[in-house]
């Protein structure tokens, strides 16, 4: 059964996103939070964060800012995901 324009649209921009909330280290999109972020913006996962000082991205030394955005991001794609095996 093929897609509908609209569902196609749809699953294209849930990859495009995807792919911006995808931890540069380990290449996953995060499935827990904290997600962290540098100071310019970077994001990586926590698991990646306990191992690293620096951001991988720009090399700027990384505090323990929390990038709530990607957060919410996440917890909405991974809701989706759980509710398209529902069906």
């Amino acid at each position: 059964m093929p897609l509908k324009e609209e569902d196609r649209k749809e699953e294209t921009l849930k990859s495009k996103i995807a792919g911006n909330l995808e931890c540069p280290v380990c290449l996953n999109i995060p499935d827990t939070t904290p997600v962290f972020q540098c100071k310019n913006g970077h994001i990586i996962c926590s698991g990646c964060r306990a191992k690293l000082n620096i951001c991988p991205v720009c090399r700027v030394p990384f505090g323990y800012s929390r990038s709530l955005t990607s957060e919410k991001l996440i917890s909405l794609l991974f809701r989706e995901k759980k509710e398209d095996q529902l069906h």
